[in-house]
């Protein structure tokens, strides 16, 4: 007869969600898991995960670039990623959502004297009282 090992966990379901800690470690790992698709891999490994939740719930948030990005992980992707993510994690009470990084505002550049002449009087009393 063929011993066979149990699986090792690695963090103990305690009935409790896997810490924030723990939770980032493992996510190369799911990058890992979509080797043969190097877009995805890449996306994954280098995206920004959020945590929010508490003990009995983590929801892990990573970001994607652009909405069209954003829609077609929810749509194509999002279900098979939180379970390969919780078989990972060893724990159901993680899921996954995706969300877009946010564009910081542009602050409007002046390229023309006369707009940057209007920018250094508005900003400046001294200036102003030169022209």
């Amino acid at each position: 007869m063929v011993d066979v090992e149990p699986e090792v966990k690695n963090e103990v379901d305690t009935g409790a969600a896997p810490s924030e800690e723990f939770l980032k470690a493992k996510w190369p790992e799911l990058a890992k898991e979509y080797v043969s698709k190097p877009r995805m891999a890449s996306m994954l490994s280098t995206t920004t995960l959020r945590i929010e939740g508490d003990d009995t719930k983590r929801i892990v948030i990573f970001m994607v670039d652009n909405e069209a990005q954003k829609d077609w992980v929810e749509s194509k992707l999002l279900h098979d990623l939180e379970g390969k993510f919780q078989r990972i994690v060893g724990s159901s009470r993680v899921s996954l959502r995706v969300d877009v990084v946010p564009h910081e505002e542009v602050k409007p550049v002046a390229y023309m004297p006369e707009d940057k002449a209007k920018e250094l009087m508005a900003e400046n009393d001294e200036v102003k009282s030169l022209v």
